[in-house]
């Protein structure tokens, strides 16, 4: 039987990627807060006060406060469906959350609900200012949103597309990206128009961003990043690496332009030290799902499942 050239050499080339990937170590501590829900955002106000938020799908919309460095939490259960993030940005002591039929803008010591007048998934959010906010969704894949919450505070819809909406985040003076199900989107005039993006990719999970720099995430491996504002993005990251074929990618955050922080199921995190030229596996973790990652004085915050914050160290 005669067998390819090429098809030994592809088989060779995955053997060598596979057993000579980079890979590092790191220390951490595993935080286990009183509740065995997933933890979905994580935000630091201050050295002490530390907010998560989490949830049971169609059970209950969790948060948790620590006012003491995450040694003891407060517990408290908003509403009776999950939340799924907080906003990226804080406006004038002010963040948001967002939830199933809800989006929720928090103080370190207060709450306020807004609740959808239609059943919808508020998957991501992040504010224009310490009164309005723009949310995303959808489920199922083939439906998403993109709602606003006004300046008296009503929930306003801007469009309605054939693609679930996973990420949002405002990333410079009046500019936008959203994405989701096999799409990107950038808008100019805070939200109001979106033009789509020539990106391919199966499903963008979350945006971070930092200057004009900014990355997203892709199931299964890819990572993509624009240096132009968000204007076009790169793949500097292909899903076609062995070792991660079976984990996902959840969540990314810039530590500066050439640290960044890639999370998602199972205990996956990558780490690059070069603007993301190159990547290197945290091959220690445990098997955690990870949800956000806040980075604060010097240190990454993970939150997963279990009700569990992995605290890298060094």
């Amino acid at each position: 039987m005669q067998i390819d050239a090429w098809k030994i050499s592809l088989f060779l080339l995955c053997i060598v990627q596979f057993h000579c990937r980079d890979q590092v170590e790191k220390s951490f501590e595993v935080i286990q807060t009183p509740s065995n829900d997933d933890l979905t955002g994580i935000y630091h106000w201050d050295d002490q006060n530390i907010m998560v938020v989490g949830g049971n799908t169609w059970t209950r919309a969790l948060l948790m406060k620590s006012t003491d460095g995450g040694e003891s939490w407060i517990k408290d259960s908003l509403y009776d469906k999950k939340i799924f993030s907080f906003s990226s940005r804080v406006y004038a002591d002010k963040i948001w959350s967002t939830g199933i039929d809800m989006i929720t803008k928090h103080t370190i010591t207060q709450y306020k609900n807004y609740f959808s007048p239609t059943y919808k998934f508020y998957r991501s959010i992040d504010g224009q200012s310490e009164h309005t906010a723009i949310a995303v969704g959808g489920e199922a894949f083939g439906s998403g949103f993109i709602d606003c919450v006004d300046s008296m505070g009503q929930l306003r819809n801007i469009l309605n597309l054939n693609h679930e909406l996973d990420a949002i985040q405002n990333i410079g003076d009046r500019v936008w990206l959203t994405a989701g199900f096999g799409i990107v989107l950038r808008s100019m005039d805070d939200g109001m128009n979106w033009d789509t993006l020539d990106v391919d990719g199966d499903h963008f999970r979350d945006i971070d961003s930092k200057g004009n720099i900014s990355f997203i995430v892709v199931n299964f491996g890819t990572i993509l990043r624009s240096n132009d504002n968000g204007k076009s993005f790169t793949k500097i990251r292909n899903a076609s690496s062995p070792f991660v074929a079976d984990k996902a990618f959840r969540c990314v955050k810039i530590r500066d332009e050439n640290e960044i922080l890639v999370a998602g199921e199972n205990g996956l995190a990558w780490i690059s030290d070069d603007g993301g030229d190159s990547w290197k596996e945290i091959d220690n973790l445990p098997d955690i799902d990870f949800y956000d990652i806040t980075f604060y004085r010097g240190k990454y915050f993970l939150s997963g499942s279990g009700g569990k914050i992995l605290k890298i160290l060094d």
